[in-house]
């Protein structure tokens, strides 16, 4: 689906996770404007009444609303304010016995899409077979988008890492260098002051006719900031990982439509006790963020319904050069990764989990085809998570890191093993599936059961009904065989009157 983002210069968005509007929103809304056109117009004549006067004067309304969610303080007042997006880096989960393949991979996209390498040998992939834990990672290729590629208009340049996840996974790090432009224009709309939006709600519980009916109500202008940014962020990495896909079909959360967990990289000048409306407003929570012990760099995390887990580097260190960035210094840790992928694995489960729940609730009255039909399409659905979950308790007890660079610079931040609670949330996860694998079977045996009986059911009837059909034919082929027939009928009819 597409939509276009006036406020970001008609940006326009494309990818499957926007939502739809109902046809029956759609008219109730038009319906509505062009009846509040309409009784503005006969107000001359006959007044409005004061809820109209009320709640369709939006600026009068709303006139006292003073606060701004634009940044108020920066670190050097002489400098202009600066918020700047300058990588995203893609999360995504690949089966480890297919690394190679994602190498050959990444070499035809650098064909098409790419136009200089800084990287000349063939990485070295194999060595990640005899690693199951550890934070081993390789450089799998570093090089510019060329002019020509539709991905220019996201990206500049991409880079590709694979880092040692679990025994037989490994995460693929995709870092993406933005645009110039597209990174501007985040920019300037993320510092600026976005209004208060107004908006139509109450369509659920009114008919398609109630349209005069429909409350009125105020999108807060950080929530309305926020949903632009992050919707800007979704757009990016969808159309990135749809592209990359087509040469490297090995992505899991992409071939299966599932949003990846990211790294937004920012470089800003703003104080962190800045404006709380502008930390809202560009999705950063400063109560449940990490601060560097220097306080040069703080990690913020967010994850809701809507949104994949994604983790915000803000720094307010400048590097001259790009590749010494302290923003670059943070991606060869594992442990990052390994907490992101965890959420991701966690949260699908869960909701998949959940369907099929559904859908077997819907099934009871299905023959064995739908079963077997969903029960293969759970297989195929769930079997990399399921495979991961082994994988993940065992990492869960391993002993923690003393040496990571996170926890060590990084003020109460705990990440990765020794996490029991997020191990008790995966053995729950392998009994709620375990479970419904169970129902499943049960559900297929007994279905299958039934349609045994069945057959044989009607086995029995054609079996009988041959019987009785060849003994009418031997009958009718020998005539003389009906008088016997007979006699022996009526002599049994005369023994029992002589009984009786």
């Amino acid at each position: 689906m597409k939509k276009r983002i006036k406020e970001l210069d008609n940006y326009l968005l494309n990818n499957p996770f926007i939502q739809k509007k109902p046809f029956k929103e759609k008219f109730m809304l038009c319906a509505f404007l062009t009846y509040k056109k309409v009784r503005i117009f006969l107000s001359k004549w006959i007044p409005l009444n004061e809820i109209q006067k009320r709640f369709w004067n939006y600026n009068l309304y709303y006139s006292n609303k003073k606060d701004t969610n634009s940044p108020s303080t920066i670190l050097n007042d002489s400098e202009k304010i600066v918020f700047k997006l300058k990588y995203i880096t893609i999360i995504e989960l690949i089966p480890k016995e297919q690394i190679k393949n994602v190498v050959k991979g990444i070499r035809k996209f650098e064909k098409k899409q790419g136009k200089r390498t800084s990287l000349g040998n063939e990485p070295k992939v194999d060595f990640f077979k005899f690693f199951s834990s550890g934070d081993a990672y390789s450089e799998l290729g570093t090089f510019y988008i060329n002019d020509k590629s539709p991905l220019r208009d996201f990206i500049e340049c991409i880079s590709f890492k694979a880092i040692n996840l679990t025994n037989s996974f490994l995460t693929l790090g995709i870092q993406l260098t933005l645009n110039e432009k597209l990174s501007n224009l985040i920019e300037t709309y993320a510092i600026g002051n976005v209004e208060t939006q107004h908006e139509m709600t109450g369509y659920n519980r009114k008919k398609w006719y109630q349209f005069t009916k429909l409350n009125n109500s105020y999108l807060p202008g950080e929530v309305c900031k926020n949903n632009i940014i992050n919707s800007v962020i979704d757009d990016i990495k969808w159309n990135i990982s749809k592209e990359l896909y087509s040469f490297i079909p090995f992505m899991i959360f992409q071939s299966q439509k599932i949003q990846q967990p990211c790294i937004c990289s920012i470089y800003t000048n703003i104080k962190e006790n800045s404006n709380n409306l502008f930390w809202k407003s560009v999705d950063v929570d400063l109560y449940s963020s990490y601060f560097k012990k220097d306080r040069s760099v703080f990690l913020s995390m967010r994850e809701d319904e809507k949104n994949p887990f994604c983790v915000y580097l803000l720094s307010n260190e400048k590097n001259k050069h790009d590749e010494d960035s302290p923003l670059l210094a943070y991606f060869n840790e594992g442990v990052l990764y390994f907490d992101l992928i965890f959420s991701i694995i966690n949260k699908t489960l869960r909701k998949k989990l959940s369907e099929y729940c559904r859908k077997i609730a819907l099934f009871r009255k299905k023959n064995i085809n739908h079963w077997l039909s969903l029960k293969v399409d759970m297989d195929s659905s769930l079997f990399y998570f399921i495979r991961s979950i082994d994988e993940y308790i065992l990492k869960f007890d391993e002993a923690p890191d003393e040496n990571s660079f996170f926890e060590n610079n990084f003020e109460g931040l705990k990440l990765g093993t020794n996490n029991n609670f997020a191990k008790n949330q995966l053995y729950e996860l392998k009994k709620l599936y375990e479970s419904i694998v169970n129902l499943f079977q049960s559900n297929i045996d007994y279905k299958n059961t039934k349609e045994i009986n069945k057959m044989q059911k009607f086995v029995l009837s054609v079996s009988v009904i041959s019987v009785i059909i060849s003994f009418v034919a031997v009958i009718i082929a020998n005539p003389t065989l009906i008088n016997i027939l007979e006699d022996f009928i009526n002599w049994i009819i005369i023994c029992i009157k002589n009984i009786f």
